[in-house]
């Protein structure tokens, strides 16, 4: 979803968008200083180079995933409708990455398969994979 959206901004087209390009512009701007460095984008360009990188590296997985996580939280998801649970949940996943080789490469695939929980529900009551 982000992806495709964020190809059409940078392309200048509007034609079968579901966020236009300066909600996205908007997104980026807020994207850029939440919570850690890891993934503080400054463009579209940076966005679409993350949620578009292929490979079975973990970390990229769950940057790829998390990066959808940020852009719907930017969108107005929140689970169960609380902002600061929702921003704390995305700090765990850029801590993952920061501090990545403190952990497993199941533990971060763990993490991955919860942010891809968020982005299926649209911000509702996830449920994702059980803890290990």
């Amino acid at each position: 979803f982000w992806k495709n959206n964020i190809r059409k901004a940078i392309d200048g087209k509007r034609k079968g968008t579901q966020v236009n390009a300066s909600s996205i512009d908007a997104y980026v701007a807020m994207l850029s200083s939440l919570s850690l460095e890891p993934l503080n984008i400054d463009s579209k360009e940076a966005a679409y180079d993350i949620l578009s990188a292929k490979g079975a590296d973990e970390i990229l997985l769950l940057s790829k995933q998390l990066m959808g996580s940020e852009f719907n939280f930017a969108n107005g998801a929140l689970i169960g409708g609380n902002e600061l649970l929702t921003e704390m949940f995305l700090h765990y996943g850029e801590y993952l990455i920061k501090h990545s080789e403190d952990y497993t490469r199941d533990e971060i695939l763990h993490a991955k398969d919860w942010y891809d929980a968020y982005n299926n529900s649209h911000g509702g009551a996830i449920s994702g994979p059980g803890c290990i």
